[in-house]
């Protein structure tokens, strides 16, 4: 099983996951989406807004719900099929395959607001919401350390995950035209995109913070969001999320809106996931004792900065 992961990584990915392809798909596409919409396509009457939020809540669930609660902090349990079909959600959304995903969250969160936390908010706002792709994803050698490498579908949707994401644009132009890939394809995913880097940057140091991290306590400035609910579907109350990463519910009180919750809930009822874990009251309760004021901004945009975080981490391997 392992041999064959690692002839389907060999296939597909390059020598290293392509942080400026995702930059480019942002940057130079979305713009694209806003001006073909305005000038080339239907009337906004014509389009059916239903479908645009059905794609949007598909990716986005996808991402917030498999990406994040489950391939990254396994918060519940569910059979393949079901793993699939997040792992595929997620990728459609255009945000890398699963396995990186996942691995890049669990640097931030061991290393919240440090200087080994991919995108701190500490280097700026803008870094943390978007520049952060151009330092790139995890490599190789570190995927083949996920737990999930051991499934060989996942292993393809994270190989060929810029493959599946064109791939699903193009279908859609070519069954429905170009009207269905701007509205039901491009700009679905652009939001689902922004409303997860929104996480990164707005979800750190602006809004409520009732809790301490649990790694990063004196460092993290992870804070709740309670406007951000509809589209980001309850990874806004990021605080709560990071006083206790491996629950599967970020609402924990009855005003904290979570629609992951609800489905969650609905899907355990029926058997497709099991053990949803909850947040242990007792180690909450010590955590908002002990929390005093938000940590403070540090400065980490050293010039040399990500330069030497690069040399730092290919030296090894190229001394081999």
């Amino acid at each position: 099983m392992h041999a064959l992961n690692h002839r389907l990584r060999k296939i597909f990915a390059p020598q290293r996951a392509d942080g400026p392809f995702w930059v480019i798909w942002i940057l130079g596409l979305c713009p694209a989406v806003a001006i073909w919409s305005i000038f080339f396509t239907d009337h906004l009457s014509q389009v059916n807004w239903w479908i645009v939020a059905a794609s949007y809540y598909f990716m986005a669930m996808g991402v917030s719900m498999g990406f994040h609660r489950y391939f990254s902090h396994s918060s519940f349990q569910t059979g393949r099929v079901f793993q699939f079909i997040l792992g595929l959600a997620g990728t459609l959304s255009g945000q890398t395959g699963p396995l990186s995903w996942s691995l890049e969250h669990d640097i931030h969160h061991r290393n919240c607001e440090t200087e080994v936390d991919p995108h701190s908010t500490n280097v700026s706002f803008l870094h943390a919401h978007i520049l952060w792709l151009w330092n790139g994803q995890a490599r190789h050698s570190e995927l083949e350390k996920s737990k999930w490498f051991k499934y060989p579908e996942l292993v393809f949707l994270e190989a060929a995950a810029p493959v599946i994401f064109y791939a699903f644009g193009v279908t859609i132009w070519v069954a429905f035209g170009t009207s269905a890939m701007v509205w039901y394809w491009l700009l679905p995913s652009a939001l689902s995109f922004h409303a997860t880097m929104m996480i990164n940057s707005v979800g750190h140091g602006h809004g409520f913070f009732p809790y301490k991290d649990m790694y990063q306590p004196d460092a993290c400035r992870a804070t709740n969001i309670p406007w951000g609910w509809p589209f980001i579907l309850g990874d806004n109350w990021h605080c709560n999320h990071h006083a206790y990463p491996t629950a599967a519910f970020h609402g924990w009180k009855w005003w904290e809106i979570d629609p992951n919750r609800y489905v969650l809930t609905v899907l355990h009822w029926v058997g497709v996931v099991k053990r949803p874990l909850s947040p242990n009251q007792k180690i909450l309760e010590r955590n908002a004792a002990s929390r005093s004021t938000m940590p403070p901004q540090l400065s980490l945009a050293a010039p040399n900065f990500w330069k030497e975080q690069e040399e730092a981490t290919v030296a090894p391997e190229a001394a081999e």
